[in-house]
C-alpha cells in the first residue's frame, strides 16, 4: 500500500452494499470468489468484506461514491482530479 500512496493516485469508487449486491447477483455463479456463496448470504459476505477491507479502502487518495452515477459521469469526476 505505501508503494502506490508514494507513486500513483489511488480512487475507491465507494458503492453501497445493495448496489454491490444488485451489480454481482446476475454474475455470482461466475465469479469464483462469490460463486460458492449463494445469493441469500451474498449481502452478509459483502458487508464483511467492505468492513474487513475499509482501513485500505480508506487510505485512497480519493474516494468517489459511484451508486447512483453512469460510468460517464465517474469518469469525468476522475479526470477532474487528475
Amino acid at each position: 500500500m505505501e508503494i502506490i500512496e508514494k507513486n500513483a493516485n489511488s480512487f475507491y469508487l465507494k458503492a453501497s452494499i445493495h448496489k454491490i449486491f444488485e451489480r454481482l447477483k446476475n454474475g455470482a455463479t461466475t465469479r469464483p470468489l462469490v460463486a460458492t456463496i449463494g445469493l441469500d448470504n451474498l449481502k452478509e459476505y459483502i458487508a464483511k468484506h467492505l468492513f474487513e477491507r475499509a482501513v485500505f479502502y480508506e487510505r485512497a487518495n480519493h474516494t468517489i461514491s459511484v451508486n447512483d452515477k453512469s460510468i460517464p459521469k465517474i469518469v469525468k469526476e476522475i479526470e477532474s482530479l487528475l
